[in-house]
């Protein structure tokens, strides 16, 4: 098995202060003592058995890991827009459904995605229609009045 120059930096980085010989890994001689390496040096990788190195990566997020303050904003902000949703839900007085027919009343067509978000502290259907010459619309519906708050044409 071949070994790079590249190879032979990251090995001695990461056995700490072993030097790479042809023979094999030799740990470093301690301070003082002889540069020679020590009888019982590793013997290098056969070469019809390829071992495989495992690096680790230098950057924590790399492996996907987060630390406890991360979870727990994480945590947080998902029971936040929990509630929130659930103050939304309680203040809207017409449901999905109806929102979807009055924004298919102002647009003739399909409805497809419909979210209930807040619009200045009020709350409101965002509906998705796909007019019937294939057109896209974004009609919002106020979700206490059910009447419509706009209407837009997505370009």
């Amino acid at each position: 098995m071949q070994i790079t120059n590249g190879t032979r930096r990251w090995l001695a980085l990461a056995i700490g202060g072993a030097t790479l010989t042809s023979g094999g890994v030799a740990l470093a001689a301690t301070a003082g003592s002889s540069t020679t390496p020590p009888a019982a040096a590793v013997p290098a990788p056969s070469a019809t058995t390829p071992r495989p190195l495992v690096s680790t990566p230098a950057d924590p997020s790399e492996t996907g890991a987060t630390d406890a303050t991360e979870a727990t904003d994480t945590t947080e902000s998902s029971a936040s827009e929990a509630a929130d949703m659930a103050k939304l839900k309680a203040l809207a007085k017409i449901d999905e459904a109806q929102a979807k027919t009055t924004a298919l009343a102002k647009v003739r067509g399909t409805a497809g995605v419909t979210e209930l978000s807040d619009e200045n502290g009020k709350p409101v259907w965002d509906v998705e229609v796909t007019a019937t010459d294939g057109t896209m619309h974004d009609v919002t519906v106020d979700a206490v009045t059910g009447t419509i708050v706009t209407s837009e044409t997505n370009d």
